[in-house]
């Protein structure tokens, strides 16, 4: 007989089916290129030279052709000559960045496994693999040194527990190798699940942190460029190179200001704190709002006259402590209860004036 019409509906029920993994990120071989642009390219690139220049003066005849070609090199004449030395130098650091990269990184895998783990794989010669629950990922840290920036390109990190300082320096808490910005964002998203977070606008500290940005550029620089040119009228031999480096930095510290005060900013959402600064070494982070322990509001004497604060979310992992530098005093109260309502709850402008009636 035909069902009623009042009959529940049957449904076929299957066994569920769940990809073993998911890669996230997977190397790109054409990503080498930012080897040389990082501190750590550099300092594999130093390594691989310290070990290299070794065994090359132990071989005498590779030793007899180093010292030839320096010798042919100086008789080009001064000019010529440091051209072409600074030209080498910058070939033969690129090349070996771009292998310490290749050792590092070669075989990357970030994948996202079923029981809730995020597991990563890299290395050529000495292969690495670590494993990190997502329950204990507190969030990621976008890093962007000055190098990756101008090249559009940055890297990852998780702010996670149960790695400690060595796991951190030996880079187990890497999500990403160095790579495009695009490739590092939408990782970060996959990873913490907020996109605002991770690629939302960051409120802006006001002209007063404007001011403290280009007071501690200028200031400085001008105090090293006057000197410079004090012991230079009191020195009549001294070379045009120590003039000049003494004086270059006056030139580049507007444009060093202004980069850094474009770095800074925060936002909080539902969900996440998002702190931003540095030039050199700038950084995102996004923080788990339920990952921060503790606020503390600090001001210098400098600060304070400045009408600024410098607000930092102490956590259980990553760097243990996040900071939202230069924040208007205005804001930074309120941002603290926004963390932690109940201790900086009767420090809110409404709660001061009713305590002090």
């Amino acid at each position: 007989a035909p069902d009623s019409p009042d009959a529940e509906p049957r449904v076929s029920v299957g066994p569920a089916v769940d990809k073993p993994e998911v890669v996230l990120v997977r190397l790109d071989p054409a990503w080498v290129r930012y080897a040389p642009m990082t501190t750590s390219g550099l300092v594999s690139a130093a390594a691989i030279w310290g070990f290299s220049a070794q065994y090359i003066g132990q071989v005498d005849e590779l030793k007899g052709r180093v010292e030839g070609a320096v010798d042919w090199f100086a008789s080009l004449g001064v000019g010529v000559a440091a051209l072409a030395g600074f030209l080498l130098a910058l070939v033969t650091v690129s090349v070996l960045a771009m292998s310490g990269y290749v050792l590092t990184y070669w075989g990357f895998r970030l994948t996202r496994h079923t029981g809730g783990t995020l597991h990563i794989s890299r290395g050529l010669i000495t292969a690495r693999a670590t494993s990190l629950e997502e329950r204990r990922i507190r969030g990621v840290e976008i890093g962007q040194p000055l190098g990756l920036r101008l090249a559009g390109a940055a890297r990852l990190s998780a702010a996670t527990s149960g790695l400690g300082q060595e796991g951190a320096r030996s880079g187990s808490d890497w999500l990403t190798p160095p790579a495009p910005a695009e490739v590092v964002d939408r990782t970060a998203v996959a990873v913490v699940g907020d996109e605002v977070a991770v690629r939302g606008p960051l409120l802006s500290h006001g002209p007063a942190a404007r001011r403290r940005r280009f007071t501690r550029a200028i200031l400085p620089a001008a105090v090293l460029c006057a000197a410079t040119l004090l012991l230079t009228r009191a020195t009549d031999d001294l070379p045009t190179a120590l003039v000049v480096a003494g004086c270059l930095p006056l030139l580049a510290s507007p444009w060093l200001a202004a980069d850094r005060y474009a770095a800074l900013g925060h936002a909080l959402t539902p969900r996440h704190l998002i702190v931003r600064s540095g030039t050199f070494s700038r950084r995102r982070v996004v923080l788990a709002r339920d990952g921060v322990i503790g606020v503390t509001i600090r001001e210098s004497f400098f600060q304070r006259r400045a009408g600024l604060a410098t607000v930092t979310a102490t956590t259980a992992v990553g760097r243990q402590h996040y900071d939202a530098i230069d924040v208007p005093v205005e804001l930074s109260t309120g941002l603290a209860a926004d963390l932690l309502p109940g201790p900086f709850a009767d420090l809110l402008p409404g709660n001061v004036v009713a305590a002090d009636l």
